[in-house]
């Protein structure tokens, strides 16, 4: 036994012989940047009041481990007579592991964390390495500026932006005329008044505490939420019993009444507040003649501390139409400054994230809260416009909203990295209108932006820390241009709506129109009146769509899936071909009468291609022939080019996407389906002797240049 404890002690007493001042300085590193990396995990895990008080602690608890690792693993080296320095190899296994651990529990990827906790560790070393030569006396200067300058051109590669706008310049080269009216996304000549309306009783913001403007009462919603931790309660000081209607507003000077417009934001940290992000958009709609309300519902977001309410989705919805019916009391209420100010058959809602699909449902609010004695008096609002931002799409009770007769316009950019795939398509799809009336929907998908951008106050990154750290910023606009699309689109869309002024459709048609008030990057868009009428589209088990088809590899209707795998809600006709190829459709049956454009929807899926070349987009001829036989044929890309594949690296190493992606991004792309308008009058001009009244026939040329596309349909617009 006595021999065994001597062992023991002897092989303790030899775990800092192998320590040399390299490892000593390389132990010093990765404690250092693992100490970096428990403050970044306690950031992105902690909120509320004690935030400083929790990273000290996370930091005690990873120096004790850390030094408990270097001595205990250190030692069971020293007990397998490992000729190393045990100590330092101590330190190493413990950081890789750290590192990885932590990556699990955001669920990055079983890969992706372990490659990214060898890499940390690494480097780490490497920085060891770095702090050696810089504190060594006997290295020269000159060489420790060089390795110091080497280490910083290899950050600033990896930060650096790296934006390209080939696609764009070949798409001005195709004339636009550019919108010439005042910039929509540029303040108005409205001065106007900000105010607030709440509870009067909030803890952590003054505005809605006691320096609100106008009192509100509070709503019940126990019919909604069971659900509602001790610990939010404390924090927010109410229950689901009474839970507040508190609102930023913005109010143009003048007499009204003004069209009202609704603002609310998504799912974010709680303790983080997101009510203010708006702010951009509340100011500019009130200078051109709106009010503007930004919702407060950041009580019903999520907490690491506190969970999030049951039924989040529906209680979002319902508390947005409460706002509605709030304000609808204080503009009918005489003794209100709000008396007589807001026109209540003019209203839009306009929804981020969670936000986006709670306007949808607030807007369809008869399927989902029908019968609720607590919206009696809703049908007095006549919602006329919705809007969702990176909307999310969940079924509720095993229904999704449908909106009919109503204005509809989505935003959503490419690298999305919290709603990353296009999920607003499917509210698109379900947008409908009756004959008579006369409204659009449309969509616009913005290459290089993100999730969190359009709010001010979620900062840069899509995901919390540490994830957040590794999405890639290199191919994001910056926050104000992001912003600046947001304010030409949403503004123009109130000015079409409820001023009248549509010239700004162009807009919504063909963003090239805006090309002189929105930033140069890609971006696809869709479009469809109500007067639009489809004459072919596709429904997959359908064995013919088309009179004749030739010269292709593949011809089939298909069901497209999004970037994460689920089914896109219209199926579409898949067309590959090598080098030329037609396809032709018998329309004598449906086109009647002379309509202003042909309109064709279509996305180009060929990801094989080298798109930063831009001669690999395909070359496409639309051919029309009327009952006469008489034809005329035009280059699609006369009208726009269309648009590449739009692939997105997420991580700030490219070559870890894959690994990256794994449960959440999946692909790095998806179908993203561009509406071209072709107008008649462009093919009357190549030949006057077609009858456009009577087209007999369409025909697809696909020439000279390999590809690979979906159509998704074909109609005509009047």
């Amino acid at each position: 036994m006595k021999k065994i404890v001597s062992w023991i002690i002897g092989r303790i007493s030899i775990i800092p012989s192998k320590e040399s001042k390299l490892t000593v300085w390389m132990m010093v590193s990765l404690w250092i940047t693992t100490t970096g990396g428990a403050s970044i995990f306690a950031i992105g895990n902690t909120k509320g009041g004690y935030l400083w008080l929790e990273i000290m602690k996370v930091i005690a608890f990873h120096t004790v481990f850390f030094v408990l690792s270097m001595v205990v693993i250190g030692l069971v080296f020293s007990m397998l007579y490992i000729p190393l320095p045990k100590m330092w190899l101590g330190s190493l296994v413990y950081s890789t592991f750290a590192v990885i651990v932590v990556l699990e529990s955001e669920n990055s990827g079983n890969l992706f964390s372990i490659i990214m906790g060898l890499i940390f560790s690494i480097l780490s070393l490497f920085i060891g390495v770095w702090l050696f030569f810089l504190f060594h006396k006997k290295i020269r200067i000159w060489v420790k500026v060089a390795i110091t300058l080497l280490i910083s051109l290899g950050l600033t590669y990896v930060f650096l932006p790296n934006l390209s706008n080939e696609y764009l310049s070949k798409v001005n080269r195709n004339h636009v005329t550019p919108l010439s009216f005042d910039n929509p996304g540029e303040h108005g000549n409205y001065s106007y008044a900000f105010l607030t309306y709440g509870s009067g009783k909030d803890p952590h913001r003054k505005e809605f505490g006691k320096e609100v403007s106008i009192i509100t009462p509070s709503v019940d919603a126990t019919h909604l939420v069971t659900e509602w931790s001790s610990k939010r309660e404390e924090f927010w000081g109410f229950d689901q019993s009474n839970l507040p209607l508190n609102g930023r507003m913005w109010i143009p000077e003048g007499r009204g009444p003004f069209p009202i417009i609704f603002m609310v934001h998504g799912n974010h940290a709680m303790e983080d507040f997101s009510t203010s992000g708006y702010n951009y958009l509340g100011e500019l709609f009130a200078s051109r003649g709106f009010i503007a309300v930004s919702v407060d519902e950041d009580f019903i977001n999520f907490s690491n501390v506190s969970g999030s309410p049951n039924n989040n989705y529906e209680l979002r919805a319902w508390i947005m139409l409460k706002h509605l019916i709030q304000v609808k009391d204080l503009t009918q209420n005489p003794t209100s400054s709000l008396f007589g100010k807001v026109n209540l058959d003019k209203v839009a809602l306009i929804g981020h994230s969670r936000g986006g699909q709670a306007v949808a449902m607030a807007a369809d609010y008869q399927s989902f809260f029908p019968d609720d004695p607590a919206l009696k008096g809703i049908e007095e609002l006549n919602i006329q416009v919705v809007v969702g931002i990176a909307p999310t799409d969940q079924s509720v009770d095993g229904k999704k909203a449908y909106l009919k007769n109503k204005y509809y316009f989505l935003l959503h950019g490419a690298r999305d990295g919290d709603l990353n795939d296009f999920r607003g398509d499917r509210q698109y799809a379900r947008t409908s209108f009756d004959q008579e009336v006369n409204l659009f929907k449309a969509s616009l998908y913005i290459a290089d932006a993100n999730h969190s951008q359009f709010n001010t106050k979620w900062g840069r990154k899509d995901n919390s820390l540490p994830r957040g750290l590794f999405l890639s910023q290199k191919q994001t606009i910056s926050p104000e241009n992001q912003r600046n699309i947001a304010k030409v689109y949403l503004s123009a869309l109130m000015e079409v709506a409820f001023h009248e002024k549509e010239q700004y459709i162009p807009l919504f048609q063909d963003f090239r129109y805006g090309q002189n008030w929105i930033p140069d990057t890609l971006y696809i868009n869709k479009y469809e009146g109500s007067s639009y009428k489809t004459l072919v589209q596709f429904e997959e088990g359908d064995k013919e769509s088309f009179s004749a088809a030739e010269g292709f590899v593949e011809n089939q209707i298909i069901t497209p899936k999004d970037r994460i795998g689920n089914n896109r809600l219209q199926d579409a006709l898949q067309l590959e071909w090598v080098t030329n190829a037609q396809i032709k459709w018998d329309s004598s049956n449906q086109w009647k009468g002379r309509p202003e454009s042909l309109v064709v929807t279509l996305a180009n899926i060929d990801e094989e291609a080298d798109q930063e070349n831009l001669v690999a987009l395909p070359e496409i001829y639309v051919e029309l022939m009327d009952i006469k036989g008489e034809t005329v044929m035009l280059p699609l890309e006369q009208f726009l080019p269309v648009p590449p594949v739009i692939k997105t690296d997420y991580t700030i190493f490219g070559w870890f996407d894959e690994f990256f992606r794994e449960g959440k991004y999946e692909a790095s792309w998806e179908p993203v389906f561009q509406t071209f308008h072709l107008p008649i009058s462009l093919f009357e001009m190549e030949n006057s002797e077609v009858n456009f009244e009577e087209i007999e026939e369409m025909s697809f040329y696909f020439k000279n240049k390999p590809g690979k596309i979906l159509i998704e349909k074909i109609g005509i617009s009047k």
